[in-house]
């Protein structure tokens, strides 16, 4: 069973990849994570987090929230960006599967065994899916 909560279901993301980032935390709790992608807007932010609830073999549910960041610069460094002076680091879809994660490559190939390969905006289709 799939649950989900909105902040704002008014939000909307744009169509392409450009302006799409992702960022994830390490787990604290095995068979829990948070997965975050943001869509960058002019001086805003939407920011959607993905708390994922999982087993060995399968994703059991995944919980949304969604929220605006206001920023006040923007930090980019090799396509990836950070927002004010936050350590927080969001990464394109091509470095994203370059970078040291924090979740174990089997965390990921539950959620799709192409995780790595395709793009962003792929990557928040499927996590969408799994919230309806």
């Amino acid at each position: 069973m799939l649950f989900t909560t909105y902040e704002n279901g008014s939000l909307n993301y744009l169509t392409g990849d450009e302006g799409l980032y992702i960022c994830d935390y390490a787990s604290k709790i095995f068979g829990q994570t948070t997965l975050v992608l943001v869509e960058l807007n002019d001086s805003t932010a939407i920011e959607s987090s993905y708390t994922i609830y999982y087993t060995k073999t399968k994703i059991k549910r995944v919980v949304k929230r969604k929220h605006i960041i206001k920023y006040k610069s923007i930090n980019k460094n090799n396509g990836n960006i950070s927002f004010n002076d936050y350590k927080t680091i969001y990464y394109t879809s091509k470095n994203f599967a370059n970078h040291r994660r924090l979740n174990s490559d089997i965390f990921y190939h539950l959620l799709s065994p192409k995780f790595f390969d395709i793009s962003n905006k792929e990557k928040l289709k499927i996590l969408e899916s799994l919230c309806e």
